[in-house]
């Protein structure tokens, strides 16, 4: 077998559960009927207020989980390996370290297991304050650099009063929950004793075929309090011998958790033995028997060190509700003994620690590491400095091919200061532009930022401007501007401040000196240079996105829906500017689940009170250069842009628009997974004073439509899409109205 040695590949992957029963003495096996066991069933959920820890006023307690990906050693050990030849080589290749060395799996596992890891955790409750969750200690063999999303992520539930029930990141409809109650049958099987206390068993499974997203199992309930005892779970539709379970102990009046368990296969090593076999003439002789193990993911987390109704200072729960404390990846041995609460390590445990660090430092994961932070950020740390993989390439009408370059300073050269900027330049305008910017920490736990930067650059004429986007976004959006040759040449020099609220929420305020000249022939009022006095206030609300502050900056754990945006700009004459106006931008951006998939939906609107230049308005957002032919606008599909309308065919000082994706199930096409989703995006806007203006331009007071497919990931990350402009602004040449462009699902940052 080849091995595949990618440890986050063998963690995350192939998730599923099963369900198993931890002893205990029968008292009756009694069959009751269905409808009786939904009323338990009801009754515990109805108890669940009841039963929670968070019916204390405080509480807190430390957890422990190991985690191994292992294989039944001993078994593979004890046989005696066939030696391949020189054709079946290839079957037992692994990790190349050298021009001659090579590590196989029967290497790894002649020296322990495939993989280990440790996480310790505080954990606190107040009524007043909520939750924090607090990375004390974190390992993971054959890794130096630390890896704060696997840090700080949730293994798997702990509060069974939720809709769901989630582990390592994939939801299921709880059984345990009024969500659950129409979803699942229920039957009553068994009462026992459990851990000292008396308990009914009750046996739920999906109703009808519906097993997608739902669960299989058991759940112990204890009978004086009808609290959750035990839950053992498997994956609906899994056919697999795995398992997860959770047990939970009864302290001062209410269940707290005790002990959670899971194992899931992701894989199986294949090898050939060699045995002795007697052949037609009675001759024992030597041959050779296929084999094969299963290759496991296992974790044991345990929970310890209980205080309920002990006041906890304030303090502890300031900033996001999960950090990662800055000493985790750098703790003594007996620091990680206390966190182990007695829970030591095996020689073969401490022996795969050594074995896959020497591995991981040979095959240089800590490269491989960087490399999935800068898919994940946009940024790739070298040393003191992130540089910055979405400055180096763009291009547009105007510019036409922009290269550059940009960079942010990390924790590693200061944690508080952070310095940044860029440089490019444009093969078609022969001009250089740059930015420079510095920052301060002054709240960590809140990532209280104060700053300034000065930028000499291009903007696009008329675009919705928001001020909390991601580098990935903003490459995006620029590539949306193949087409585009008007642009803004814009000197800007700003201070601001920005704070975390709320866990969920982002707020920004922003003073800005604006220098703006338009960089084609147009002219406002007989003017075609202008200055802007503006301040800006920005929110960014999350409320079911999880965040974490860690050394590296605050970092998303779950990026959930919805998630709304809203800018408001007022700019002043009086102080420097040449206008005064009142700017509002919303953007609102929500995913459901339905029974064919994912549908997504996306409203954008925005309106400006008060005269100012076409610049500071908004444009349609096209994405078409309008020429005649299919394929003559082809280019990269934009996010949200509309990929029938021209590049600034319409301007607008009032507008709405709406955007929505139905995204289908995955199919295959040459054994390959192929993506594909329905769009459907609309516009409607107006403009006061067209005639202040010296282009021509249109404007949208009906409704534009366009409808489109787009088939992603045919060739890695491209794909095709197709689209229909319609409606009232249907163009009397039929070719104009289609557009096919190349898409490129890279979503990642």
């Amino acid at each position: 077998m080849k091995i595949q040695f990618n440890i986050l590949f063998l963690l995350f992957s192939g998730i599923a559960f099963s369900q198993i029963i931890e002893g205990g003495e029968i008292e009756v096996v009694q069959i009751v009927p269905d409808k009786e066991s939904k009323a338990l069933i009801r009754k515990v959920i109805d108890k669940q207020n009841e039963n929670m820890p968070e019916k204390q006023d405080f509480y807190q307690y430390n957890s422990y989980i190991k985690f191994l990906i292992t294989t039944n050693r001993d078994s593979i050990l004890n046989d005696r390996l066939y030696i391949p030849r020189k054709e079946e080589k290839k079957k037992q290749k692994g990790i190349v370290l050298g021009k001659d060395q090579e590590i196989t799996m029967l290497d790894v596992l002649k020296k322990g297991h495939i993989f280990i890891g440790e996480r310790a955790m505080e954990h606190y409750y107040s009524k007043e304050k909520g939750y924090k969750n607090i990375v004390k200690a974190n390992r993971v063999a054959g890794l130096k650099s630390p890896l704060y999303e696997f840090a700080a992520m949730d293994v798997q539930s702990v509060n069974l009063k939720d809709p769901y029930f989630v582990f390592l990141g994939v939801k299921y409809i709880n059984p345990i929950s009024k969500a659950g109650l129409g979803k699942y049958r229920y039957q009553i099987i068994d009462t026992l004793n459990l851990r000292g206390r008396p308990t009914i068993e009750v046996k739920f499974r999906p109703i009808g075929d519906s097993i997608k997203k739902h669960l299989r199992g058991n759940v112990w309930i204890d009978k004086e309090t009808l609290g959750v005892a035990q839950f053992n779970v498997n994956e609906a539709s899994s056919k697999k011998p795995n398992e997860i379970v959770s047990e939970y102990q009864f302290k001062k009046g209410s269940w707290f958790p005790f002990k959670q368990y899971f194992k899931f296969d992701t894989g199986r090593y294949d090898y050939v033995a060699e045995t002795l076999e007697k052949n037609k003439q009675g001759v024992i002789v030597l041959d050779t028997l296929s084999k094969s193990q299963p290759i496991r993911v296992l974790g044991n987390t345990y929970f310890n060190e209980f205080e309920i109704n002990i006041p906890i200072d304030k303090k502890i729960f300031r900033g996001h509700e999960s950090e990662v404390d800055s000493k985790a990846y750098n703790l003594t041995q007996e620091e990680w003994k206390y966190y182990r609460q007695g829970i030591e390590l095996d020689e073969v445990e401490k022996s795969t620690y050594l074995n896959i660090d020497s591995i991981g430092e040979e095959v240089k994961v800590d490269r491989f590491l960087k490399y999935g932070r800068a898919a994940l950020s946009g940024y790739y740390p070298i040393k003191m400095i992130d540089l910055d993989l979405t400055s180096l390439f763009n291009y547009n009408e105007y510019e036409g091919i922009r290269l550059g370059t940009g960079f942010k300073t990390n924790y590693k050269f200061d944690d508080r200061w952070q310095l940044e900027g860029n440089v490019a330049y444009g093969f078609k305008d022969h001009r250089w532009k740059y930015g420079l910017g510095m920052s301060y920490l002054v709240n960590k736990a809140n990532y209280g930022i104060i700053g300034g930067r000065y930028f000499d650059d291009i903007s696009p004429f008329g675009s919705q401007q928001f001020a909390m986007k991601s580098p990935y976004r903003d490459f995006r959006e620029n590539l949306d501007r193949f087409h585009n040759e008007w642009f803004t040449k814009e000197k800007n020099g700003s201070i601001f401040y920005q704070h975390d609220f709320f866990n969920t929420a982002t707020f920004k305020i922003k003073a800005s000196r604006n220098h703006k000249e338009a960089a084609f022939d147009y002219r406002y009022e007989n003017q075609s240079k202008f200055d802007f006095f503006d301040l800006e206030l920005a929110v960014k609300w999350s409320p079911k996105s999880k965040f974490a502050r860690t050394d590296y900056g605050k970092i998303t754990l779950e990026n959930n829906f919805p998630v709304f945006q809203l800018n408001t700009t007022q700019g002043l004459a009086n102080l420097g500017g040449d206008f005064e106006y009142t700017k509002f931008d919303f953007k609102g951006q929500h995913q459901i689940e339905n029974p064919i998939g994912k549908l997504n939906f996306q409203v954008n609107s925005g309106v400006v009170l008060g005269d100012v230049p076409l610049m500071n308005l908004y444009a349609g957002n096209g994405n078409s250069s309008l020429r005649n032919g299919v394929f003559k606008n082809f280019n990269i599909a934009g996010i949200t842009s509309f990929e029938t309308m021209g590049e600034r065919e319409f301007f607008s000082d009032r507008f709405a628009s709406f955007q929505m994706k139905q995204y289908f199930p995955p199919f295959k096409l040459f054994k390959k997974p192929i993506f594909t989703n329905l769009v459907y995006r609309g516009i409607i806007g107006d403009l006061d004073d067209k005639e202040k203006h010296s282009i021509y331009f249109n404007t949208l007071e009906d409704y534009y439509q366009e409808a489109g497919v787009e088939v992603n990931n045919l060739f890695l990350i491209f794909g095709l899409g197709s689209y229909y402009r319609f409606g009232a602004y249907h163009l009397n040449d039929q070719g104009e109205n289609f557009s096919v462009k190349l898409t490129a699902k890279i979503d990642l940052f």
